[in-house]
């Protein structure tokens, strides 16, 4: 949806930014602890979902942050917020 709303920026400057501060309002559960519950859903593809498992075995120095904007790229991937 992230990359979805940067594309809208094309089209509309002003609603593409508006769409993504209200979804950055909602970034609190994007976390490295819930991330792996996208296992259980079927909108996830197989490809996210292996990347999210390779990604399980990864120990990082430190947590990633909840709600954290900056971490959004438009290459960002969900399994790249996974860790052990």
């Amino acid at each position: 949806m992230w990359a979805d709303f940067k594309k809208y920026d094309q089209i509309d400057p002003e609603i593409g930014k508006a769409a993504r501060s209200v979804l950055e309002r909602h970034l609190w559960y994007l976390s490295d602890e819930t991330v792996g519950l996208a296992l259980f859903s079927i909108q996830v593809t197989s490809e996210d979902k292996e990347l999210l498992v390779s990604n399980l075995s990864i120990e990082l120095a430190e947590r990633k942050q909840r709600g954290d904007a900056p971490l959004l790229k438009d290459e960002v991937r969900l399994g790249d917020f996974a860790t052990t």
